[in-house]
């Protein structure tokens, strides 16, 4: 009995990662084919429950999700140790979500996102991509209205996800938690 080998493809989900310009090209060409644009950005620096529950509200807003992804320098602002992964790894596994269609890596500068810096680049994001759809979470996002005026600002519709996640489910929280643990 001859043995049957099974050829697979190993998807590590980089066909969904990019920088902006590779995201731009992608979201052209999904806007003619008539799908809408949800957009959503974050650090997503240890994934949790709540992130999986904004990126599911997130597609149900619209036909397409992109999800900005904090640089590293961003997101060592949060902390001492931060980002526990870096942000190839943090688009690698966010790619693994379904409901995830791009995977945008931001190069947002250190600094709080309602910095002058900050503001600037974030806006420069949104009138690029121009997504029909801006998402921000009510729950754990620091300044959902700088969002919601960026989405005006660029012609997008705003929701806001209010998210009924007990305060736990935060990255913080959970290497807190963590290192709780080791102590």
């Amino acid at each position: 009995m001859e043995a049957i080998t099974i050829e697979t493809q190993k998807d590590t989900g980089q066909d969904k990662i990019g920088n902006l310009e590779q995201i731009k090209s992608r979201v052209k060409e999904l806007k003619e084919q008539g799908k809408s644009i949800v957009y959503i950005e974050g650090v997503f620096d240890i994934c949790h429950l709540g992130h999986k529950r904004l990126i599911d509200f997130a597609a149900s807003q619209g036909s397409a999700v992109v999800v900005g992804v904090a640089s590293d320098e961003y997101a060592a602002t949060k902390g001492p140790g931060r980002p526990a992964f870096n942000q190839n790894d943090r688009c690698e596994f966010l790619s693994a979500f379904e409901k995830a269609s791009l995977i945008l890596k931001l190069e947002n500068p250190a600094g709080k996102p309602d910095s002058p810096e900050g503001t600037k680049y974030l806006t420069m994001i949104t009138n690029e991509i121009k997504p029909d759809i801006i998402v921000a979470s009510t729950t754990t996002d620091t300044n959902p209205q700088a969002k919601e005026e960026r989405a005006k600002a660029s012609g997008a519709k705003f929701v806001p996800f209010d998210d009924p996640r007990p305060t736990p489910y935060s990255s913080s929280t959970l290497i807190q938690r963590a290192l709780s643990l080791l102590s």
